[in-house]
C-alpha cells in the first residue's frame, strides 16, 4: 500500500451543502458493500472469523436478559512511517469488519506527535446508506512513564460528558455522523485496494 499516492479520503462535512439524494446514498452503499467483499477476498489468508455474544431486547421467563451468538469476519492492517496526502502519519491502522450487525471500516491515523484521528464508516441500521463518524484528535502517550499514575474519576466523567455533548452538537449541525457519497467510497477503495484497481485499469 503506497500511501504517498493516496489523497485525503475523509473530507470535512459541509452543513451548507444540500443533502445527498437517495440515489447517491444507494450507490455509495452498494459500492461500500462491494468494497468490503473485495478487501476480504483480496486478504483472505489474513481474515479472522470470530463469534461474540450480543444482548437482545428479549428476556426469558425469569426476566433475565437473552443473548445471541453472532459471527463476523475481520481484517486488520497497519502501516507505519508514511505520508498521507499532506499529513505525516506515524501509523495508519485499518480495520475492516463484515458482521451480522452490519459492515464497517475503521481507519485510525496517528502522527509523530501522538495526535490521533479515527474515522469509522458503517452501514446504517436500515442498510440504505453509509455513515462516517469522526473523532477529535487526541494526544496519546508514547511512553509508559508519561502515563498518569492516577486518573480522577470525576474529571474523567466530566471529560466524557463534554465529548458526548460536543459530538451531539456536531451531529445536529451536520458536521459529523453523516452519510457519505460514492466519491468518498471510491477514495476509500483507492486507499484499500490500489494494486487490484491498477490491474483492472491495465486490462481495460
Amino acid at each position: 500500500m503506497d500511501l504517498n499516492k493516496i489523497e485525503n479520503f475523509a473530507k470535512p462535512f459541509e452543513p451548507s451543502v444540500d443533502k445527498l439524494p437517495d440515489e447517491e446514498k444507494f450507490k455509495a452503499r452498494t459500492d461500500f458493500m462491494t468494497l468490503i467483499d473485495d478487501v476480504l477476498l483480496a486478504n483472505m489468508s489474513q481474515v479472522t472469523v470470530s463469534e461474540h455474544r450480543a444482548l437482545t431486547t428479549d428476556t426469558n421467563e425469569q426476566g433475565e436478559d437473552i443473548y445471541e451468538t453472532k459471527r463476523e469476519a475481520s481484517y486488520l492492517t497497519r502501516t507505519e512511517e508514511r505520508t498521507l496526502d499532506d499529513r505525516y502519519v506515524s501509523e495508519l491502522e485499518i480495520y475492516v469488519i463484515d458482521g451480522e450487525d452490519g459492515r464497517r471500516i475503521q481507519i485510525r491515523e496517528m502522527d509523530k506527535q501522538g495526535l490521533q484521528r479515527t474515522s469509522i464508516y458503517r452501514t446504517s441500521p436500515d442498510m440504505l446508506e453509509v455513515i462516517r463518524n469522526d473523532t477529535n484528535d487526541k494526544k496519546l502517550s508514547t511512553s509508559r512513564d508519561a502515563a498518569p499514575a492516577h486518573v480522577d474519576r470525576g474529571e474523567a466523567l466530566v471529560e466524557l460528558r463534554n465529548e458526548l455533548e460536543n459530538w451531539e452538537r456536531e451531529v445536529a449541525m451536520g458536521l459529523n455522523d453523516q452519510p457519505v457519497d460514492s466519491e468518498e467510497v471510491a477514495r476509500l477503495r483507492r486507499l484499500l485496494l490500489p494494486d487490484i484497481d491498477d490491474e483492472v485499469d491495465a486490462v481495460r
